[in-house]
């Protein structure tokens, strides 16, 4: 404890009072050392702590401008407006970033095979017109066939190509060979859509071959998907044809298990060429069914193999025998000549009045490219008024698609014709529509055909037919008036016309008809009976 002097108590009794300027205080006349800390005090202390922190946020303002000034005199941003400029951008960035995996993925295909190896590519977007890859070697770039000004040496490839047909077409006739024949075609002609083989692991082949009948590879041919039909349904699809002198092959898919009278007659014509096909299918419900119909879904069996020779399951999942039977056409398509014409027809309901390929015009013998007929229906119900068409489009394809496609006249997907050579790419391209669509609605197989044809996947010649004007009459869409008040129906003499009044070559979808499918029943039953009259008479003689 520290004693003040008596002196020390004296004199600061003896001091002035502190003025308090103006604030009040009980002992400011009386304050003692170590006692509270005077009132003006902290008064002062604290405005200059206010002022201190004031001047310390303008230092830090103007330090702040002056830096965001330099930076931009250096064309520089700020992060703020780095963040603002980078969420002010669309998703651009992105999906040009998919686009060129995606585009990288078709030639990744290619190098699993051994093709295209070591080929240069881009690594970024540079537009939807810019290459992000190129292979002469197989006459290709992500955006497709290469011109031959593109490809040099595409001119080579080609002349590699016919050397390699003369050979196989003068050594062997097999499906083996021709599906590998097909699938060498396919990469140095660069068509749009690759053969229905390319989904099987490692490249495949057809395997199927007649049941009975032979192929003639320097004939033409009708092609009919002919499963579970009637002798009625045969005799009347195959001697009307034969009647109208045609004399090519006649290539049909039956049932493995036909009728005891169809097999027998089959068996009777010599130009006739059979495939016995196996299937398993399954109900819309996914449940299993013996019966293969218009209704199931169907995986074909013993039609596909590797490249060793060694059968391979159905690579696609099951879909509609109508959308399977492409496939089937694709492989008889490559067992004639490029210049062989082809007709593709609905076996039910189809009649023969002339020779198909009457009046037909083909391309030039030395031409490589081929011409294919398609043939439309009635244009008063465009695809998008047509129930039934629009569906198709629109569940394969989508409402954007459909609209674009909306006010185009209907192609009919049952009566195709054309070259060889133009009608395989067409069916590779029918094929691998479902393989991207999935599409297993009844009736895909139509949106697939116009979908192909509108978009012009096919590069060769295509003739677009109207209704009523060539060689296949189409009738579905003029069912709401009888044919003949319309003057295509001659009821006299029983035939069905064009609207220029001449007898049509090809009659299709003539049960929509009532007089007509009356008319076709009487006949289809008289024919039947005449059949069966003659071979009772042979079986007589022997």
């Amino acid at each position: 404890m520290i004693r003040r002097s008596s002196k020390q108590d004296a004199a600061r009794s003896a001091a002035p009072p502190v003025r308090s300027s103006g604030f009040s205080s009980s002992n400011s006349g009386n304050s003692k050392r170590g006692g509270k800390i005077n009132a003006s005090h902290a008064l002062y202390f604290l405005v200059g702590c206010v002022l201190c922190c004031v001047m310390l946020l303008i230092g830090i303002i103007l330090h702040k401008a002056n830096t965001q000034a330099g930076r931009r005199m250096n064309g520089r941003r700020t992060s703020e407006e780095a963040t603002a400029a980078m969420l002010s951008h669309s998703s651009k960035f992105v999906d040009e970033e998919k686009k060129l995996k995606r585009e990288l993925k078709k030639l990744v295909a290619y190098q699993e095979k051994g093709q295209c190896l070591s080929v240069p590519v881009l690594t970024r977007w540079m537009g939807d017109e810019k290459p992000v890859w190129t292979c002469a070697e197989i006459g290709m770039s992500n955006l497709g066939p290469l011109s031959k000004d593109q490809n040099p040496d595409g001119k080579q490839q080609q002349q590699q190509r016919k050397a390699v047909q003369v050979k196989e077409d003068g050594s062997t006739k097999s499906a083996v060979n021709a599906s590998s024949q097909g699938r060498r075609e396919a990469l140095l002609l660069g068509d749009t859509c690759p053969p229905p083989t390319d989904v099987i692991e490692n490249g495949g082949q057809v395997l199927m071959k007649p049941s009975f009948g032979a192929h003639r590879s320097n004939v033409d041919a009708v092609f009919a998907f002919a499963q579970g039909y009637s002798l009625k349904q045969y005799i009347g699809f195959v001697e009307s044809l034969e009647k109208t002198g045609f004399d090519g092959d006649i290539v049909l898919s039956i049932s493995s298990s036909p009728e005891k009278d169809v097999e027998e007659y089959l068996h009777s014509k010599s130009n006739v060429v059979v495939y016995s096909v196996d299937w398993k299918c399954y109900k819309k419900s996914g449940d299993p069914t013996d019966e293969p119909t218009a209704e199931s879904d169907c995986n074909i069996l013993g039609f596909y193999g590797n490249m060793d020779g060694q059968p391979v399951d159905d690579p696609r999942s099951p879909r509609p025998l109508a959308t399977v039977r492409f496939e089937l056409y694709w492989a008889w398509s490559l067992l004639y000549s490029p210049k062989s014409m082809l007709l593709l027809i609905d076996f039910r309901d189809t009649y023969f009045q002339l020779h198909p390929f009457t009046g037909i015009e083909r391309s030039s013998p030395n031409s490589e490219s081929g011409v294919l007929y398609v043939f439309e229906e009635n244009s008063i119900v465009p695809i998008g008024k047509s129930e039934y068409n629009a569906q198709w489009i629109r569940q394969a394809y989508g409402e954007k698609v459909l609209d674009a496609l909306k006010d185009k006249t209907v192609i009919c997907s049952g009566s195709t014709m054309g070259e060889q050579v133009a009608i395989r790419p067409y069916l590779q391209c029918m094929v691998q529509q479902f393989d991207t669509t999935k599409c297993k609605r009844k009736g895909c197989d139509q949106g697939f055909h116009n979908y192909i044809l509108y978009q012009q996947l096919i590069k060769n010649n295509v003739v677009f037919v109207p209704q009523g004007h060539g060689a296949v009459n189409n009738l579905s869409v003029l069912r709401t008036q009888l044919l003949s008040e319309q003057g295509l129906f001659d009821k006299e003499k029983q035939v069905v016309l064009n609207w220029d009044k001449k007898v049509s070559p090809i009659v299709h979808q003539y049960d929509r008809d009532a007089e007509l499918n009356a008319a076709m029943r009487q006949k289809l039953s008289t024919m039947v009976n005449e059949w069966k009259d003659k071979n009772n008479k042979a079986a007589a003689s022997i």
